[in-house]
Protein backbone atom coordinates (compact mmCIF):
# COMPACT_ATOMS: atom_id res chain seq x y z
CA UNK A 1 0.00 0.00 0.00
CA UNK A 2 1.40 3.41 -0.99
CA UNK A 3 -0.62 6.65 -0.94
CA UNK A 4 -3.90 4.73 -1.02
CA UNK A 5 -2.83 2.58 -3.99
CA UNK A 6 -1.42 -0.92 -4.11
CA UNK A 7 0.88 -2.45 -6.67
CA UNK A 8 -0.54 -5.49 -8.40
CA UNK A 9 2.41 -7.41 -9.81
CA UNK A 10 0.17 -10.31 -10.72
CA UNK A 11 -1.02 -8.36 -13.78
CA UNK A 12 2.38 -8.34 -15.60
CA UNK A 13 3.08 -11.89 -14.40
CA UNK A 14 -0.24 -13.10 -15.79
CA UNK A 15 0.45 -11.37 -19.10
CA UNK A 16 4.09 -12.46 -19.27
CA UNK A 17 3.52 -14.97 -22.14
CA UNK A 18 1.97 -12.19 -24.23
CA UNK A 19 4.82 -9.83 -23.40
CA UNK A 20 7.44 -12.44 -24.26
CA UNK A 21 5.73 -13.05 -27.60
CA UNK A 22 5.82 -9.31 -28.22
CA UNK A 23 9.55 -9.36 -27.34
CA UNK A 24 9.99 -11.79 -30.21
CA UNK A 25 8.52 -9.25 -32.61
CA UNK A 26 10.75 -6.52 -31.18
CA UNK A 27 13.79 -8.73 -31.72
CA UNK A 28 12.67 -9.57 -35.25
CA UNK A 29 12.46 -5.89 -36.16
CA UNK A 30 15.84 -5.33 -34.50
CA UNK A 31 17.38 -8.10 -36.58
CA UNK A 32 15.85 -6.78 -39.81
CA UNK A 33 16.85 -3.17 -39.21
CA UNK A 34 20.34 -3.99 -38.01
CA UNK A 35 20.88 -6.49 -40.81
CA UNK A 36 20.17 -3.87 -43.46
CA UNK A 37 22.28 -1.37 -41.52
CA UNK A 38 25.31 -3.66 -41.70
CA UNK A 39 24.89 -4.67 -45.35
CA UNK A 40 23.52 -1.59 -47.13
CA UNK A 41 25.44 0.70 -44.78
CA UNK A 42 28.67 -0.76 -46.14
CA UNK A 43 27.61 -0.19 -49.75
CA UNK A 44 26.32 3.32 -49.18
CA UNK A 45 29.28 4.16 -46.94
CA UNK A 46 31.68 3.22 -49.72
CA UNK A 47 29.79 5.41 -52.19
CA UNK A 48 29.75 8.28 -49.69
CA UNK A 49 33.50 7.90 -49.23
CA UNK A 50 34.35 7.85 -52.93
CA UNK A 51 31.90 10.72 -53.70
CA UNK A 52 31.43 9.29 -57.18
CA UNK A 53 28.54 8.06 -59.26
CA UNK A 54 24.97 9.12 -59.80
CA UNK A 55 23.93 7.58 -56.48
CA UNK A 56 26.20 9.78 -54.39
CA UNK A 57 23.93 12.88 -54.21
CA UNK A 58 20.87 10.70 -53.69
CA UNK A 59 22.47 8.77 -50.84
CA UNK A 60 23.82 11.96 -49.32
CA UNK A 61 20.36 13.57 -49.32
CA UNK A 62 18.83 10.40 -47.88
CA UNK A 63 21.37 10.23 -45.04
CA UNK A 64 21.01 13.91 -44.19
CA UNK A 65 17.22 13.79 -44.05
CA UNK A 66 16.97 10.58 -42.02
CA UNK A 67 19.72 11.47 -39.54
CA UNK A 68 18.44 15.00 -38.94
CA UNK A 69 14.74 14.27 -38.38
CA UNK A 70 13.02 12.28 -35.59
CA UNK A 71 12.36 8.61 -36.27
CA UNK A 72 8.84 8.95 -34.86
CA UNK A 73 7.98 11.62 -37.43
CA UNK A 74 9.40 9.44 -40.20
CA UNK A 75 7.30 6.47 -39.10
CA UNK A 76 4.13 8.55 -39.03
CA UNK A 77 4.98 10.01 -42.43
CA UNK A 78 5.38 6.54 -43.92
CA UNK A 79 2.26 5.25 -42.16
CA UNK A 80 -0.08 8.06 -43.21
CA UNK A 81 1.75 9.50 -46.22
CA UNK A 82 2.40 6.43 -48.36
CA UNK A 83 -1.30 5.44 -48.57
CA UNK A 84 -2.14 8.95 -49.77
CA UNK A 85 0.42 8.51 -52.54
CA UNK A 86 -1.20 5.24 -53.60
CA UNK A 87 1.09 2.89 -51.67
CA UNK A 88 -0.99 1.38 -48.85
CA UNK A 89 1.14 -0.24 -46.16
CA UNK A 90 0.47 -2.44 -43.16
CA UNK A 91 1.89 -1.57 -39.73
CA UNK A 92 4.52 -4.29 -40.20
CA UNK A 93 5.56 -2.87 -43.58
CA UNK A 94 5.73 0.62 -42.12
CA UNK A 95 7.98 -0.61 -39.32
CA UNK A 96 10.17 -2.43 -41.81
CA UNK A 97 10.56 0.64 -44.01
CA UNK A 98 11.11 3.02 -41.11
CA UNK A 99 13.69 0.97 -39.24
CA UNK A 100 15.52 0.01 -42.42
CA UNK A 101 15.88 3.64 -43.47
CA UNK A 102 16.94 4.60 -39.95
CA UNK A 103 19.53 1.83 -39.73
CA UNK A 104 20.96 2.30 -43.20
CA UNK A 105 21.37 6.06 -42.76
CA UNK A 106 23.32 5.69 -39.54
CA UNK A 107 25.22 2.66 -40.80
CA UNK A 108 26.30 4.62 -43.87
CA UNK A 109 27.97 7.29 -41.77
CA UNK A 110 29.56 4.73 -39.46
CA UNK A 111 31.13 2.92 -42.41
CA UNK A 112 32.17 6.16 -44.10
CA UNK A 113 33.96 7.29 -40.94
CA UNK A 114 35.55 3.88 -40.58
CA UNK A 115 36.84 3.89 -44.16
CA UNK A 116 38.25 7.38 -43.72
CA UNK A 117 40.16 6.24 -40.64
CA UNK A 118 42.15 3.70 -42.67
CA UNK A 119 45.56 4.95 -43.76
CA UNK A 120 45.60 5.96 -47.42
CA UNK A 121 48.74 3.90 -47.84
CA UNK A 122 46.50 0.84 -47.73
CA UNK A 123 44.79 2.00 -50.92
CA UNK A 124 48.16 2.60 -52.53
CA UNK A 125 49.25 -0.90 -51.53
CA UNK A 126 46.24 -2.29 -53.37
CA UNK A 127 47.16 -0.33 -56.49
CA UNK A 128 50.71 -1.67 -56.31
CA UNK A 129 49.27 -5.19 -56.28
CA UNK A 130 47.29 -4.40 -59.42
CA UNK A 131 43.91 -4.46 -57.68
CA UNK A 132 41.01 -2.30 -58.77
CA UNK A 133 39.60 0.19 -56.26
CA UNK A 134 36.65 -2.09 -55.57
CA UNK A 135 38.85 -5.13 -55.01
CA UNK A 136 41.17 -3.05 -52.82
CA UNK A 137 38.18 -2.03 -50.75
CA UNK A 138 36.77 -5.56 -50.44
CA UNK A 139 40.08 -7.36 -49.81
CA UNK A 140 42.08 -4.80 -47.83
CA UNK A 141 40.04 -1.83 -46.61
CA UNK A 142 36.73 -3.43 -45.63
CA UNK A 143 38.15 -5.99 -43.15
CA UNK A 144 40.10 -3.25 -41.38
CA UNK A 145 37.08 -0.96 -41.42
CA UNK A 146 34.85 -3.62 -39.89
CA UNK A 147 37.42 -4.21 -37.17
CA UNK A 148 37.48 -0.49 -36.40
CA UNK A 149 33.73 0.13 -36.35
CA UNK A 150 32.55 -3.08 -34.71
CA UNK A 151 32.30 -1.57 -31.20
CA UNK A 152 30.11 1.17 -32.67
CA UNK A 153 27.98 -1.42 -34.46
CA UNK A 154 27.54 -3.15 -31.10
CA UNK A 155 26.03 0.04 -29.72
CA UNK A 156 23.89 0.44 -32.82
CA UNK A 157 22.41 -3.03 -32.41
CA UNK A 158 21.13 -2.02 -28.97
CA UNK A 159 19.91 1.36 -30.23
CA UNK A 160 17.96 -0.46 -32.93
CA UNK A 161 16.16 -2.44 -30.23
CA UNK A 162 15.29 0.80 -28.44
CA UNK A 163 14.02 2.28 -31.72
CA UNK A 164 11.51 -0.56 -32.10
CA UNK A 165 9.59 0.86 -29.13
CA UNK A 166 8.45 3.71 -31.39
CA UNK A 167 6.65 1.27 -33.68
CA UNK A 168 3.75 1.23 -31.23
CA UNK A 169 2.86 4.66 -32.64
CA UNK A 170 1.97 3.01 -35.96
CA UNK A 171 -0.01 0.12 -34.45
CA UNK A 172 2.76 -2.48 -34.41
CA UNK A 173 2.14 -4.80 -31.46
CA UNK A 174 5.74 -5.25 -30.38
CA UNK A 175 6.66 -5.06 -26.69
CA UNK A 176 5.76 -1.40 -26.18
CA UNK A 177 2.56 -1.73 -28.19
CA UNK A 178 1.42 -4.72 -26.12
CA UNK A 179 2.45 -3.00 -22.91
CA UNK A 180 0.39 0.09 -23.72
CA UNK A 181 -2.63 -2.03 -24.61
CA UNK A 182 -2.50 -4.13 -21.45
CA UNK A 183 -1.79 -1.11 -19.25
CA UNK A 184 -4.76 0.70 -20.75
CA UNK A 185 -7.14 -2.21 -20.33
CA UNK A 186 -6.08 -3.18 -16.79
CA UNK A 187 -5.21 0.31 -15.45
CA UNK A 188 -1.98 -1.16 -14.06
CA UNK A 189 0.24 1.33 -15.83
CA UNK A 190 3.16 1.42 -13.39
CA UNK A 191 3.40 -2.34 -13.08
CA UNK A 192 3.22 -2.94 -16.82
CA UNK A 193 5.82 -0.34 -17.71
CA UNK A 194 8.18 -1.62 -15.03
CA UNK A 195 7.79 -5.11 -16.51
CA UNK A 196 8.45 -3.69 -19.98
CA UNK A 197 11.55 -1.89 -18.70
CA UNK A 198 12.92 -5.13 -17.27
CA UNK A 199 12.29 -7.02 -20.52
CA UNK A 200 13.98 -4.31 -22.61
CA UNK A 201 16.95 -4.43 -20.25
CA UNK A 202 17.22 -8.19 -20.57
CA UNK A 203 16.99 -8.09 -24.37
CA UNK A 204 19.53 -5.27 -24.63
CA UNK A 205 21.92 -7.12 -22.33
CA UNK A 206 21.58 -10.30 -24.38
CA UNK A 207 22.22 -8.47 -27.65
CA UNK A 208 25.24 -6.65 -26.22
CA UNK A 209 26.62 -9.93 -24.86
CA UNK A 210 26.30 -11.69 -28.22
CA UNK A 211 27.95 -8.77 -30.03
CA UNK A 212 30.78 -8.72 -27.50
CA UNK A 213 31.38 -12.42 -28.02
CA UNK A 214 31.57 -11.88 -31.77
CA UNK A 215 33.90 -8.95 -31.17
CA UNK A 216 36.12 -11.03 -28.91
CA UNK A 217 36.28 -13.94 -31.34
CA UNK A 218 36.82 -12.11 -34.63
CA UNK A 219 38.24 -8.72 -33.58
CA UNK A 220 40.22 -9.41 -30.40
CA UNK A 221 42.44 -6.36 -30.75
CA UNK A 222 39.48 -4.04 -30.25
CA UNK A 223 37.32 -6.21 -28.00
CA UNK A 224 38.13 -4.15 -24.94
CA UNK A 225 36.54 -1.09 -26.55
CA UNK A 226 33.20 -2.75 -27.19
CA UNK A 227 30.01 -1.24 -25.75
Amino acid sequence: MSGGFFLDWWTPIKNLPVLIQACGLSLLFTLIGFGFEVVLGAVFGYIRYTKRGILYPIITAFVEVIRNTPLLVQLLLFYFGLPQLGFPTTPFQTGFIGLTCYGVAYGTEIYRGGIQSIDKGQWEAGECLGLSKLRTFLDIIFPQTLRTIFPTLTNESVYMLYATSLLSAVSVEELMGKTKYIAGSTFRTLEMYVASLILYYLMASAIAYIMRRINLKYFPSVSSTGA
